[in-house]
């Protein structure tokens, strides 16, 4: 009885261990896009803490995405800001990324950010906040100050650059649109130009529902444009560039298999070694008990 309980004790850890693994695996894979977001207007006064403006004048626009993407993503946004009143504002407006360069990519080191043609200052932050599932989301931003007078429009433009580790194998491309929301007002005009180069393996997108696309040599070149726009599902383009991933995170991830591969197999094992043991127990302890039942037995009827 006691070996039964023990060899139920390391099934449902082994249980446990299967079901930790594969979650932590889901989770990885979760955060393992390359991903831009549509900016986000801040309150101007924060300490640490970036709280999205409920309401503001001002608008975003229109926006013009561009990346050529391919073992290095090379991404320029444009974004036209509005101020719809006869009024001075003072805003923050924060830029993000997804984080975590652990994960498949690295985060822009060399963001270039202009306001109006000029160069702009700007800080990196974490910043959190709820998505269209209901799920809290924390990624990093660059975050700047604007001041706009009455009426006043002003260009914003970010270049930037973000690696993959692999050459060759599966990528996914990500573009936030659904940040957008915090505007209040749908976008006037959105459009969104790729290059996908050297493409040679299978493509799917989706969030750009009617896109135009043809052949340059390789290249594979995506445009779509949008009016009065406003977003409802993430643009999401995830394409092969032929083989499998060889990064480090791949290797990561095999060494995790490994290692539950090896703990299922000595838990097996343990489970058979004890109950061989408790079988041989068993019978050298009827051997015993008949032995000594016959070496008793004459006595008992003197």
């Amino acid at each position: 009885m006691y070996q039964e309980i023990r060899s139920s004790e390391f099934l449902s850890r082994c249980k446990k261990t299967l079901v930790f693994l594969s979650f932590f695996l889901l989770l990885l894979s979760w955060f393992l896009p390359i991903s831009m977001m549509n900016p986000v207007p801040l309150n101007p006064v924060h300490s640490g803490q970036l709280v999205p403006l409920s309401e503001t004048p001002v608008y975003l626009k229109s926006e013009v995405i561009s990346a050529n993407i391919s073992d290095i993503v090379r991404e320029r946004t444009e974004y036209v800001l509005q101020n719809s009143e006869n009024m001075s504002i003072n805003l923050s407006i924060a830029l993000p990324f997804s984080s975590g360069d652990i994960y498949g990519y690295q985060l822009p080191a060399n963001v270039t950010l202009t306001i109006n043609g000029s160069l702009g200052a700007y800080i990196w932050s974490t910043f959190n906040y709820t998505d269209s599932h209901g799920y809290n989301r924390t990624c990093y931003a660059i975050v700047f100050n604007l001041t706009f007078v009455a009426f006043e429009e002003k260009i914003i433009v970010a270049n930037y650059s973000r690696v993959f580790w692999a050459s060759t194998g599966l990528r996914v491309y990500n573009y936030i649109t659904e940040t957008a929301g915090f505007w209040n007002r749908s976008i006037e005009q959105a459009q969104f130009n790729y290059r996908l180069d050297s493409w040679i393996g299978s493509i799917s997108i989706s969030g750009l529902e009617g896109y135009s696309s043809h052949r340059e040599r390789t290249d594979l070149i995506i445009n779509k444009e949008f009016y009065d726009w406003s977003p409802t599902e993430n643009i999401r383009i995830t394409f092969d560039l032929g083989g499998s991933p060889n990064n480090p995170f791949s290797w990561f991830i095999i060494v995790i298999l490994l290692y539950a591969l090896i703990v299922i197999t000595t838990l097996y094992l343990n489970i058979r070694r004890r109950k061989k043991t408790s079988h041989k127990s068993s019978i050298m302890l009827f051997l015993i008990r008949s032995s000594f039942h016959r070496i008793k037995g004459p006595y008992l009827f003197q």
